[in-house]
């Protein structure tokens, strides 16, 4: 798993076909065509090969190829909260080795990017504050089985987690130096390094 401040492997050049980049979007809901529809159009200018979608809240699971030929994949939320889902560019849906969600709130994608290479791009989205700290070890632990449900080379955890992480403090090396806001219970780094 990758986290931040970590360096970052690289699969060597002669391996990669081609850029992949990743995004997370906290959609708000997509539970209407029309809300889809927008998001599609905005997806059409950028230059995302996935994103990773949060607070999705459609009311059931199920992909689809959309108009743009892009893949849409979601899970359903719970009583009108949650859900998660990624948006595939075209030009990596044949690579989609599979596609599986853990719970309502955690979701993840394998994607071969080479003969020798997979990723696996795992989308989260957390419970507030509001919520019980067993809600919230609840998904960690549908983290953790994401994490170790299919072995890949390269994993990345990504999402909304509810959090404010603030600024790095001393020798911190999971967060970086541009947080803002304090820094509230869901981002205290003891939460983060339960994910290993």
């Amino acid at each position: 798993m990758v986290t931040a401040g970590q360096g970052v492997s690289r699969i060597p050049k002669k391996d990669c076909p081609a850029k992949l980049d990743l995004a997370m979007y906290n959609a708000r809901t997509l539970r209407t065509d029309e809300k889809l529809i927008e998001l599609e159009e905005a997806v059409s200018k950028l230059h995302c090969t996935m994103i990773g979608l949060s607070a999705v809240r459609r009311e059931v699971e199920d992909t689809i190829i959309l108009k743009s030929s892009n893949l849409f994949y979601y899970q359903k939320g719970e009583q009108s909260q949650g859900g998660v889902g990624f948006m595939v560019q075209k030009s990596l849906v044949n690579n989609i080795v599979r596609v599986e969600s853990v719970s309502s709130r955690v979701a993840y994608v394998k994607v071969k990017i080479t003969k020798r290479y997979s990723l696996k791009v795992i989308q989260v989205y957390a419970h507030t504050t509001a919520h019980s700290d067993e809600e919230v070890e609840a998904l960690y632990e549908d983290i953790s089985k994401a994490i170790h449900a299919s072995k890949t080379y390269y994993s990345f955890v990504m999402g909304d987690f509810n959090a404010s992480l603030d600024k790095r403090s001393g020798a911190e090396l999971r967060v970086g130096q541009f947080g803002y806001r304090q820094r509230n219970e869901r981002g205290k780094i003891d939460h983060i390094q339960t994910l290993r």
